[in-house]
């Protein structure tokens, strides 16, 4: 999170990008909670909890369906047939893979808690920034996101982990394919996008 704070830091500053007011920011704060926060840390704590790596991923990737199911219903946004088409391949997908029994039992219950805290925190962010996010500029609305989600990630670890660190080629793998596979992508993409409307 810091990594990615420090790089939209720069990309802000170069572009000149208008800071949040001080009800924006709040909202930014919720925004990342959400989908930085619930979304990856339900995903990390699946996987810590034993739910398999590819559904701690696939249950979270529901949220179409979830976001397009509440938008249609209580956001007043329309569906069309071919969406409801797409959506329910995806779900009966995704029942395919969960109908093996022996996925269900891997990990704990509190591993399935995580994945659905991951499924909602990703579907309601996505709501709750469309509805009151529109007008912030990216890059610094970002930059508010992901520094919540770095002091949400960092109370949970003064809190539950032992803060022993065992460096390991492994670890520093894993810290590389987060930094350039998760967090440095999903920060550079708006960048990509505005670059080329150039």
């Amino acid at each position: 999170m810091v990594f990615v704070v420090a790089l939209l830091g720069a990309v802000a500053w170069i572009g000149g990008a208008r800071w949040p007011d001080r009800r924006e920011v709040l909202h930014s704060v919720a925004t990342g909670l959400m989908v930085h926060g619930l979304y990856l840390g339900g995903v990390f704590v699946a996987i810590a909890q034993g739910v398999p790596a590819g559904i701690s991923a696939l249950i979270p990737g529901l949220q179409p369906i979830l976001v397009s199911t509440i938008a249609s219903r209580f956001m007043g946004e329309r569906v069309g047939p071919l969406q409801w088409l797409g959506l329910a391949l995806g779900l009966i997908g995704v029942l395919l893979v969960l109908h093996d029994r022996s996925i269900i039992a891997a990990g704990s219950i509190i591993g399935w808690i995580a994945t659905v805290v991951s499924l909602l925190g990703i579907a309601l962010g996505t709501l709750y920034q469309k509805k009151f996010g529109g007008g912030i500029d990216w890059r610094t609305g970002n930059i508010v996101q992901y520094a919540a989600a770095r002091l949400f990630f960092a109370t949970g670890a003064l809190l539950v982990e032992t803060r022993a660190v065992r460096w390991a080629p492994a670890l520093l793998a894993a810290r590389a394919r987060l930094r350039s596979g998760l967090s440095l992508r999903r920060a550079a993409l708006p960048v990509c996008s505005t670059w080329s409307r150039w």
